[in-house]
């Protein structure tokens, strides 16, 4: 990692003869007060993950970096601080600010990882274009009542979160803007892979589709841009994916093993391992290089790079041209009457990747007035989800001193549901009735099996 500095500052901490990790914390700070000559607002939360806390930085916290700094005369503090607006501020006093800037490579890899952490949050409060979504969320309604969680967050990686990344799909799709307008929904097919690829071929220095990349790079991008990449490994393991549990199953596992995994043993050797290394060895063998060997996380960096394409590029378009937007992860929510600017927006800014991605639309359904009951009698609706057309069940939010329902009591029916479903299978197949076999056919736990099995065959 290279940085910055102004040269007499960069000077004055090379002559103090600090051991080599303390000079580089020196170092860095100074480099984020080298490029203007006017006071930066700095996080103290951020400083303390790039320069260290109390407890585990050998005496050199960033407080004691900042106070000796000040007491050289180096820095100045402007000492003003809002909770939850500003930060304090700090600029390198002009003695030690003029010259040129010093080019300086850290050496210390462990304090560059978490430089680069913190980097993806950056040194501000949130931007006002994510700040607009919390007033964006205020906006929507589910049944004619404005939803009530409408908090904004952002993860070190970028990512934000708000009240539709942490609602049910189905509940989701059933809100309009305004009561009045349907909503739509954007997003990228494969997007984590496809992070992946652009990441891998930014990595090799590779900046257009047109140039001479390695074949398997080529291919692995083009199975990614179409969505095709689950089918053509489930393919490769002989299994079928075509209806939409099986594929959100194999996706999980497809990210647990590879994307989500720092084990060097199951990414080498488990067989969404071993696929990569013999279909896409130039993908396999950069994932190992620079992630797997030197104990970085791959998701993290994917997440960074979906954040910086998603939230600051597109939805920063869509909030500079004034229309109405939200963010789920890598997917765009709109009004429906914007869904052909937003679709042309998004996929002009995707394709000026090394690589364009298929976007996908899902129309939302709106709010819905009618319900049934489920066998706990609360209120339920049904929509229809993916495209086996599965039936989708989600308990409708509490109204009126109604109680919110019990998660587990209608899990554990749904587990009872899917044993029932087994035993009449085997038994209309003339198989026996055992916990194994209800598990293997179910795939509920063989423990959770037993403790339900005897109760229902008593009461059949």
């Amino acid at each position: 990692m290279k940085i910055l500095i102004r040269k007499p500052a960069f000077e004055f901490i090379r002559s103090q003869n600090f051991n080599p990790t303390h000079e580089e914390k020196y170092l860095y700070f100074l480099s984020l007060l080298s490029q203007k000559n006017e006071f930066r607002n700095l996080s103290s939360t951020l400083l303390q993950r790039c320069l260290g806390k109390n407890k585990h930085s050998n005496g050199l916290t960033y407080k004691t970096i900042i106070t000796n700094l000040i007491e050289e005369g180096i820095i100045q503090c402007d000492n003003k601080a809002i909770q939850g607006r500003k930060s304090k501020g700090y600029k390198i006093t002009s003695v030690y600010f003029s010259g040129s800037r010093v080019q300086y490579e850290m050496k210390n890899t462990r304090m560059v990882n978490k430089i680069e952490i913190a980097l993806i949050k950056k040194f501000e409060v949130l931007p006002e274009h994510i700040r607009q979504m919390k007033t964006n969320l205020a906006e929507l309604t589910f049944n004619g009542r404005p939803i009530e969680n409408k908090n904004v967050t952002r993860s070190r990686t970028g990512r934000v979160f708000n009240y539709l990344t942490s609602t049910k799909r189905a509940e989701r799709r059933g809100l309009l803007w305004k009561a009045s307008e349907n909503l739509v929904e954007f997003d990228l097919a494969a997007a984590q892979p496809y992070f992946l690829g652009l990441m891998v071929a930014a990595g090799m220095g590779y900046k257009s589709i047109d140039e001479c990349l390695p074949d398997d790079l080529r291919m692995y991008l083009e199975l990614t841009s179409l969505g095709s990449i689950y089918k053509y490994f489930a393919d490769k393991l002989g299994l079928d994916i075509t209806d939409s549990v099986a594929k959100d199953k194999f996706k999980k596992k497809f990210y647990n093993t590879y994307f989500f995994n720092t084990k060097y043993a199951v990414v080498e050797n488990s067989p969404i391992g071993l696929i990569f290394k013999s279909e896409f060895p130039t993908i396999h063998k950069f994932v190992l290089d620079r992630f797997i060997s030197t104990k970085k996380t791959l998701s993290f960096n994917l997440q960074a790079i979906e954040s910086t394409l998603i939230i600051n590029t597109v939805y920063k378009a869509l909030y500079d041209q004034g229309i109405w937007s939200a963010t789920i992860h890598d997917a765009i929510i709109c009004k429906a009457s914007d869904a052909k600017d937003v679709s042309a927006i998004f996929t002009s800014i995707i394709n000026q990747n090394i690589s364009p991605c298929l976007i996908s639309r899902k129309d939302w359904i709106g709010d819905v007035h009618t319900f049934e009951k489920n066998t706990l009698g609360q209120q339920i609706v049904k929509t229809e989800e993916g495209e086996a057309g599965d039936s989708t069940i989600y308990i409708v939010p509490s109204q009126q001193g109604v109680d919110s329902p019990d998660k587990n009591k209608i899990k554990s029916l749904e587990t009872i549901k899917k044993i029932e479903e087994a035993i009449t299978q085997l038994q209309n197949d003339k198989k026996p009735v055992n916990a194994y076999a209800i598990h293997k056919m179910k795939g509920i736990s063989r423990r959770i099996v037993t403790r339900h099995l005897e109760q229902i065959l008593k009461t059949a």
